[in-house]
Parts: structure tokens; sequence; C-alpha cells
């Protein structure tokens, strides 16, 4: 609060001034305000030159750095380098601005120039001409002009090359060129056109000469394009007895080279992605290990269309796993089979006819198919590692499918249908079952003592189980059975032409 002084009137003595009381009153209470500011005054701290008084406090160093940062030197944005230069005649070094005229125009960046105290636009630069660029370019030493045919005729020689001068010799006639030949050595010469054959005019040619008092002289013949080859020994120039062997001639070629000294062809011509057929059919039999994969073996009596049971045999080697049967259908010697949905067609292929690798499935038609419990896949695209001697699986799902083949390869390696002979594929079949009608009703009633047997068309896999399809008569059944021959013993007879007598030795 301000200190109030003491009223001493207008005149001594006059009675108008404050008492003694009231002035030592008003002492005290500036003494006491006196010592309330020293003691406040006591907390404070000086002021130093160049330095404000505050909480946070800079020197002049910081004060540089913060003046030199970034945004101190943006200086704004202006409509025309003329507003530019009117608002801002003079700036600091590292001061930028743009300019940007508006709409359809880029924005300009321009930076003072402080030895030159004005505003220059950044980046700025004169273009130049492609003409331009190739002449200041080429003022640079080691650098040389190139037409395009110049430098397509360099990229096609190989790296590494040298050249090589063809050696024009002056002779009388071949053997005079030879001779010269020999007495220079190794090397491209050509002989003067009059002296030498015809087919050797303007011929250049390479002359070798061997350790072992060999030579021989190769070019193109003039006349007709082919090679010539020339050859003997040493003596022979002088004699005048070389030969001359026309390499495209078969005849100047004995002998035989092993396949694996060439190099590539022994992978090339065994590689089923590059050779798959021969006149569009198999390489060699038998590369199919499914029997009976274009349906044409059909002994069973199936009826197309039928319903079916879990596990039974629709077509020779084919199983079926439910109850919706299948359709078969021949069209122009093709065997197809449709395989309805939730139904799917098996065979068990034999592991004795397995060598262990990977195997690739292929087939014709929309069914998909698998190998063992694998995925199903397109035809070509299904393969596993199948090992060998065992017994291995391979099924079909819903669509249609013929043409089925299983062979060594990946995928992709599958090659074209193998179409083994029916007679053959038959055989195969009745490894695995066989039937017969009719043919063993030679027994009657009351003689127990009479035998009938049967060999078999083709050993079976395993000693058979037999039934008969349709039986007709009464007596014993066959008693006598291995996988080669059936017997039976004692009263029985069949109604021959109606009864089938079923070998079953499937796995």
């Amino acid at each position: 609060m301000p200190v109030q002084k003491i009223n001493i009137g207008a005149a001594p003595n006059d009675k108008t001034g404050d008492s003694l009381r009231e002035a030592f009153a008003l002492t005290n209470a500036a003494i006491d305000q006196v010592n309330a500011n020293t003691e406040a005054i006591v907390g404070k701290v000086d002021k130093a030159a160049g330095m404000g008084l505050s909480q946070n406090s800079f020197t002049n160093e910081q004060r540089d750095k913060l003046n030199g940062l970034e945004g101190s030197h943006w200086r704004g944005t202006f409509l025309s380098v003329s507003a530019l230069q009117a608002a801002l005649p003079t700036a600091n070094a590292g001061d930028y601005a743009d300019v940007d005229t508006g709409v359809g125009s880029d924005v300009q960046r321009y930076i003072w120039d402080v030895s030159d105290a004005k505003w220059v636009q950044q980046g700025a630069a004169t273009t130049i001409t492609a003409a331009q660029v190739k002449a200041l370019y080429e003022s640079n030493a080691n650098t040389k002009a190139f037409t395009d045919a110049e430098e397509s005729k360099l990229e096609s020689i190989a790296a590494g090359a040298t050249r090589v001068e063809s050696k024009y010799i002056d002779c009388t006639d071949l053997k005079d060129f030879f001779t010269q030949c020999l007495a220079l050595g190794s090397g491209f010469y050509r002989a003067n056109e009059g002296a030498v054959p015809e087919e050797l005019r303007y011929a250049h040619g390479y002359f070798s000469t061997s350790n072992s008092g060999t030579w021989s002289f190769t070019a193109n013949s003039y006349t007709s394009g082919k090679p010539m080859f020339y050859a003997g020994l040493t003596g022979d120039i002088a004699a005048g007895t070389w030969k001359q062997y026309d390499p495209m001639d078969r005849a100047n070629h004995t002998g035989t080279q092993a396949i694996s000294t060439v190099n590539g062809l022994q992978a090339w011509m065994t590689n089923p992605t590059i050779i798959k057929s021969i006149n569009g059919g198999q390489l060699a039999g038998i590369r199919n290990k499914v029997i009976n994969g274009g349906f044409r073996i059909q002994q069973r009596p199936y009826t197309s269309g039928a319903a079916t049971t879990a596990g039974q045999y629709v077509i020779d080697r084919w199983k079926v796993t439910g109850t919706q049967g299948v359709t078969i259908a021949n069209a122009g010697g093709v065997v197809t089979l449709t395989i309805p949905a939730g139904q799917t067609l098996q065979q068990v292929i034999e592991g004795a006819n397995l060598q262990g690798g990977a195997y690739v499935l292929s087939w014709q038609g929309t069914a998909q198919g698998r190998i063992g419990g694998g995925a199903y896949g397109a035809s070509g695209a299904v393969s596993a590692n199948i090992v060998g001697g065992a017994n291995t699986t391979i099924e079909f799902n819903a669509g249609t499918v013929t043409a089925i083949q299983l062979e060594l390869g990946s995928v992709g390696q599958n090659t074209q249908y193998e179409h083994p002979i029916v007679g053959v594929e038959l055989l195969c079949c009745q490894r695995y079952y066989q039937n017969y009608s009719g043919v063993f009703a030679l027994v009657s009633v009351g003689y127990a003592a009479n035998v009938n047997s049967k060999v078999l068309n083709v050993p079976m896999r395993t000693i058979p189980t037999i039934r008969q399809n349709t039986p007709g008569g009464t007596g014993a059944f066959w008693n006598a059975i291995t996988s080669t021959v059936i017997a039976q013993n004692g009263v029985h007879s069949i109604d021959a032409g109606t009864s089938i007598l079923e070998l079953e030795a499937e796995l």
C-alpha cells in the first residue's frame, strides 16, 4: 500500500497539521511498510543483461539456435514474385517463400540469396534438347558416337571374342596353297581366285597343324555353301596325296557314340514331359499299373444303373463304396462310367505290380481322383509316393471317368493313355475273377463216384472263393479248390446254361 505522509500544516504553529501523536503513528506505519518491502526484495534475483526475467530463461546461444530453426525461415506464400519482393525486400540467410499464382499453376519456391541480396527461384534450370545432351556427353573423353546398326553389331559379338584376320596367299595351285599354309602354321587363309578349284574361290578357311604330323583345312564351298574338309600327313602335301572329305556324307562317318556322351540328349529322350508319345500312342508297355482302366472287360453280372451294396464289384477290378450304383455307356468303343453323387469307384492295385517311387494319376472325364487317402484332384495333378510292394487304392468321386492310368512320374508328367490288347487285359482280370456257365452239368443223381474237374483259364491270385449264381440242381458243392483247379466229388447237378459258377480272388 502507498506510504501516507505527515501533514505539517500550511505554516508553523497554524494548528492545521497533524498532531504529534498522529505524526508518530504515520512514521511507525511507514517503517512497517519499509520492512515488508525489504523482506520481499530479499527473495528476488538481479536482472542480467540480455536476459528476461521469467521462469525459463535462455542463453544467447540457445536463442540463436531457436532463430535458426526451419520454421523461423519460412516467410509465407505470395501471389507473385513482385508481391514477394515488395513485402520482403530483404531477408536472412536460409529464408524462403512460395509463389502460387492460383489454380492451374504449380507452386514455385524462392530462397533468399544473401550474396546477391535478392530472391531466386529454387531448382530453376534451362531445358536442353536431346541433341544438346548427346553433344555434351560426347564432348567428354572416351565417348564415341555409334549408330544403331553399329551398336547392334557390337552386341552380337560374344564376350571375350578376339579379332581373327584371314591372310591372303598368292599361290599357283592348291598344292602351293597348302605348302604355304604349312609354312605359316595354323590360322585363317584365303587363296587367290584363279589358282584353286572354283569351290575354294573367295573361301576363307582354317588350316590346322598338329605335333603328330597331321594337318587339315576346313572351309565352306563358294559354289554350294557346304563345308569342305581336306586332311592328311605333312608329307602328303608335297606328294599331292591328301584326302578330301564331305562332312555331310554319312559314308565318311563310322562307329558308334554312347548316348550318355552327348550333352543333355539322354535326359531329353527320357523326359516324359518332352516325349509323351510316338504317333499318338504309348512309348512302351506296360507303363499303366491300372487293370481295365478303360472298362472294356465286363465279366461281372452287373446291370448299368442298378442299385449296389458297399464293396460290390460292378466291372472287373472296380468296386463301389455306396448303394447308388453306376451308369455304363459305350460310345464308339469308349466305355465311360458315370458315378452319381454320394458314390465312389475304387480299384485296389496289387503291390506286386508296384515299384517304389512317385506316381501320377490321370484319366478322362469330370470326376476327381485320388491315390490312397490323399486329396482329390484333377487329372494329371494327382501324385503320391508309393511304397514298393504295397497294395494301393485309387478312387474317384462323382462325375464321368474313363481311360484311367497310374504311372511313374510327378504332377504334369502323365503320358497318353496306354491301350492294352483286349485279350491280354482279360487274362489280367481273370487273375482276380473268373466265371463259368453250365460246364459242370455232367453229374447225375446216383453217380456218387463220378469226379468232375476244371483247369482254370488263368492261375488266380490266391485260392478263390466259389459261389453259384442262379443255382439249379441239388447235392454237394465243390469241395476241392486250388488257385489253378476246381473239382467236385459226389452227387451234384447243375442246370446247364442257366447257372453261373463264379470264382473270386480280389484284394
